[in-house]
């Protein structure tokens, strides 16, 4: 049976190649820019993915062994070809044909560059036998010229606001481009920081905009401009008629600011399939102000054209009781293939489960119980010993690859709760588990442990946790029936905070998973409005502080989740 090859094998390569030329951890380091820990690591996993020792380490340096010799002359073949599959991109680009591609002058630029990304795919689809080698040259004009500019050039495309008369050309989908509200700050408009976007229904229209309504100037759009005009006006708004049109941004923007009037605008920040960066900047500003290294991915499960709102969601960091949502994949895959019946009932003593503060994990006597009764254990209330249990089961190898097929490629599964606890009673003066927690939460010490280093113990992202939720709501994990079980499951967590407490109001539901270990506090779910598709949020978070309470770390998690998920609603 093969090694397992990384998604970021690559790089891990070139660190080699880099350490293994200057005979030295430390200057290689320099040489590339990092920090000597995570090179080191890096190595280390890289043997541990080949499974071969490739240094000797001494006290001047490292040197190659036999093998690691052997492996450096084909690193160097492997680079080579890179870099010559590169060259071949470069050449073939410099020969490509050129289409023109016609855009409106009030297009945000991102969609130019998130067009200009995804042009192989959009080529293919509208043409099977089109180059996906193609140069695009964009040309900016109005929708009121450009049907008729884009017909008379069969070398072009366009890009249209809708509604537009198109003649005989070929019309693809409709994409929603979501508008700006900008507005002078106030109690009813905005915030402090100025204007913002919001998520507004027809019923708050009246209630929200108190000043004229300057649109986008009618003639980069008359037809679009006419039927905003009157739909304004039906709800009982006024808008500015086309003679006040602003021959300028700035000069619309200063009339807002001073309150003259209110502005409906494009979104000016990437949209489709890309990072809401407004939103981004106020994730950011809710982590740092609660002292927290934080991470998140959201979106709208069934709608992959709609905004994807990330914050460092590759990012990743020790799974703590995330672990248990591959986990529980794994085991509803077995009992599709008929590997394991989850009625089976499996005795846990108490030699042999694992340290915990809920469920089986603080009984005295042994526990019988079937293995998908376990399962809900682990999930609904964190049941460790449980999880653990399912984990040794499964086998950690077997879960490994079941996250490696839902696309989870930043995910590393080495082991539960168990294997944290062996690693922080060697790396920590203390004679049992519950002292070790202590002095890990300690405030003025703060000790050094691998448990928290994702290179070291099981490790997630956020964007992997809801490809794994995401795969379970559409039924894509494992069978209809063990994908409803397991929804059922995510939606009877107990827990009162985080997710459940910023989501506490009627007409909203949670299906979801903590995860918490000594700074670290994370959450993972699906959050389902009535009759609106539901919404996969995941956030991660490390707080600066150790301390086994800190308020502020516990409550971002939930606004982080809400803001995220508040933002994608709008589009729905």
């Amino acid at each position: 049976m093969g090694a397992r090859v990384q998604g970021n094998f690559l790089r891990w390569l070139e660190y080699f190649v880099a350490v293994a030329e200057a005979g030295h951890v430390g200057r290689a380091a320099e040489e590339l820019g990092i920090a000597q820990p995570p090179l080191s690591q890096t190595i280390r996993r890289l043997e541990h993915s080949v499974g071969i020792t490739l240094f000797i380490r001494h006290a001047r340096g490292v040197r190659l062994t036999p093998e690691g010799e052997q492996f450096l002359s084909r690193a160097y073949g492997v680079l080579e070809a890179q870099a010559q599959l590169l060259s071949l991109r470069a050449e073939l680009a410099s020969s490509a044909p050129v289409v023109t591609v016609r855009v409106p002058a009030l297009m945000p630029a991102a969609w130019v560059a998130e067009l200009a990304a995804g042009w192989p795919a959009f080529a293919t689809a509208a043409e099977p036998h089109a180059s996906a080698a193609t140069r695009l040259r964009f040309h900016s004009q109005t929708s009121s010229t450009m049907a008729s500019a884009a017909a008379a050039d069969p070398d072009s495309v366009g890009l249209l606001i809708a509604p537009a008369i198109t003649g005989p050309l070929t019309v693809h989908p409709v994409v929603a481009m979501p508008q700006y509200l900008v507005a002078a700050a106030g109690p009813d408009t905005g915030s402090s920081h100025g204007a913002v976007p919001r998520s507004l229904s027809r019923r708050d229209v009246r209630r929200v905009i108190n000043s004229p309504v300057a649109l986008t100037p009618r003639r980069e759009a008359p037809a679009a401009f006419d039927l905003r005009s009157s739909e304004l006006t039906s709800l009982g708004v006024t808008v500015l008629p086309p003679v006040r049109e602003y021959e300028q941004e700035r000069e619309a923007l200063g009339d807002a600011v001073q309150g003259r009037c209110v502005l409906l605008r494009p979104h000016l920040k990437p949209m489709p399939g890309l990072v809401i960066t407004e939103l981004e900047a106020h994730l950011t500003a809710l982590f740092d102000d609660a002292g927290v290294l934080g991470s998140l991915h959201a979106a709208v499960i069934g709608h992959p054209e709609l905004p994807v709102v990330s914050v460092a969601a590759d990012l990743p960091m020790a799974a703590a009781s995330l672990y248990k949502l591959p986990t529980m994949v794994a085991f509803c895959q077995c009992a599709d293939r008929g590997h394991i019946d989850p009625q089976q009932q499996t005795l846990l003593t108490t030699q042999h489960r694992a340290h915990g503060p809920t469920g089986t994990a603080i009984c005295q006597d042994p526990v019988s119980m079937s293995w998908r009764d376990l399962v809900r254990m682990m999930i609904t209330i964190s049941d460790n010993a449980a999880g653990d249990a399912v984990l040794e089961r499964i086998g950690v190898p077997t879960v490994q690859a079941t996250a490696e097929e839902l696309g989870m490629l930043a995910t590393c599964i080495r082991g539960g709760t168990t294997h944290t606890e062996q690693l922080l009673l060697e790396d920590l003066p203390a004679a049992d588990t519950a002292t070790a927690m202590t002095q890990l939460m300690d405030p003025n010490t703060e000790p050094a442990t691998r448990t928290l280093d994702p290179l070291l113990v099981s490790a997630i992202t956020a964007h992997d946790a809801c490809l794994l939720l995401t795969r379970i709501w559409e039924n894509t994990a494992a069978s209809p029936q063990q994908c409803q079980f397991m929804r059922g499951v995510l939606a009877q967590q107990a827990w009162g905070h985080r997710f459940a407490q910023a989501f506490a109001y009627p007409g909203v539901s949670i299906a979801a998973k903590t995860g918490s270990f000594g700074p670290l506090r994370h959450e993972a779910g699906v959050i389902t409005h009535s009759e609106e598709p539901p919404i996969v949020v995941g956030v991660l978070t490390r707080s600066a502080r150790r301390d086994k309470r800190v308020p502020a770390a516990e409550h971002v998690v939930g606004q982080a989740a809400l803001a995220a998920v508040q933002f994608l609603r709008q589009y729905l």
